[in-house]
Order: C-alpha cells, then sequence, then structure tokens
C-alpha cells in the first residue's frame, strides 16, 4: 500500500510545478495582451503584488476562485481537474473488512481487487469483485 505521506509529499510538489506553470502562462498571457500587472489588478480589484506573485508562483494561498478569476480577466478559461493516480490508498477500515471477507470465503472464489468500471470515460473501479466458475 503505497505512503499517504510519500504521496503528499509527491503532490505538493506537483502542484508547486503546476502552480509556476499556470503563473508563467498568465503572466505571458498578460504581457501578449498589452496589459501591465496595474492594470489588471485595477480590473480584479487586486493589487499589483498579488498579480507578480501569482504570476510567480510565489502566492501559495491563491484560490481556485482567484486563478480563474485572474485567467477570465485575460479571456482564458481555467479549469481543475481531478484523476485517479497509482494504486488505491485504503484506510485501515476498508483494508480490515476485505481482509476478513476473505479469510471467511471459501476457496472457490476468485478475488479481483479495484476492478474498473465498464463505463467509456469512468475511471472509477469497484474495491472488491467476487466471482466463481460454477460446477454442474
Amino acid at each position: 500500500m503505497p505512503s499517504r505521506r510519500r504521496r503528499l509529499v509527491e503532490a505538493k510538489r506537483a502542484g508547486v510545478a503546476q502552480l509556476t506553470n499556470l503563473g508563467s502562462e498568465l503572466r505571458n498571457a498578460r504581457e501578449q495582451a498589452g496589459m501591465s500587472q496595474e492594470a489588471l489588478g485595477e480590473t480584479l480589484g487586486w493589487r499589483r503584488e498579488k498579480i507578480s506573485r501569482i504570476e510567480n508562483a510565489q502566492l501559495r494561498s491563491a484560490t481556485v476562485l482567484d486563478l480563474v478569476a485572474h485567467s477570465a480577466a485575460l479571456g482564458l478559461t481555467s479549469r481543475a481537474k481531478v484523476y485517479p493516480d497509482g494504486p488505491p490508498l485504503r484506510d485501515v477500515g476498508q483494508l480490515w473488512v476485505s481482509q476478513r471477507l476473505l479469510q471467511r470465503i471459501s476457496g472457490d472464489w476468485r478475488t479481483q481487487m479495484e476492478v474498473p468500471l465498464t463505463l467509456p470515460g469512468d475511471r472509477r473501479a469497484f474495491d472488491m469483485r467476487l466471482s466463481r466458475d460454477d460446477v454442474s
């Protein structure tokens, strides 16, 4: 089972990289529009320093709403989406229930963990699937 702490550390690194890329994209869009940080700040009701800190990935407290507003003021659309990544993180309770169930069922059952749903484009999965071949 992957370490939650390791995943959090990796996620923070990825988040900083995403903020850096987004800041660069916002700065490039502002410059291409011929707009100063001061003018953009007036449009958004923000100080120039906030614009600068977002563009330089130094404002870690920027909210998704801030980033969407910043993008919209430059004629851009900003979206956020999450995706499953790597093996699932199960909590202790879920693991305990799964292990207990597996101990109680007979050997005729086959188990599969994290079975993807069969809906096109759906990345969710069942925690466990039990199946067995019926013997006549």
